[in-house]
């Protein structure tokens, strides 16, 4: 597998864009992104397929200290590795010019 990560799209609580980054091609735009996302029933999983995007789009979805964490790719790329990136987003980027208030509530 080869594939890369496309975009990071970071919500807050009541689904407002809060950053969005793209890294590679033209992934979906947030705006777009998020009905997606949230019509799928709660529990929502952490890999949702949408085959019906161009082009058809994977999206890892991670929540953390009332944060959506949405990354978006079109090829197959490693679960793990996605994760692996978003914890690092988390606890190296965001909690360095933050603060502990994204570290979570114990």
């Amino acid at each position: 597998m080869s594939g890369v990560i496309e975009a990071l799209h970071i919500y807050d609580e009541h689904n407002t864009l809060v950053l969005s980054h793209t890294y590679t091609s033209r992934p979906l735009s947030a705006s777009h992104l998020l009905p997606l996302y949230l019509q799928h029933p709660v529990p929502r999983p952490n890999l949702i397929y949408l085959p019906n995007t161009n082009p058809p789009t994977l999206v890892f979805s991670l929540t953390h200290a009332n944060l959506l964490y949405l990354v978006t790719t079109s090829c197959e790329v490693e679960p793990l590795l996605v994760l692996e990136f978003l914890h690092r987003v988390i606890d190296d980027a965001l909690e360095e010019f933050l603060g502990a208030p994204v570290a979570g509530a114990p």
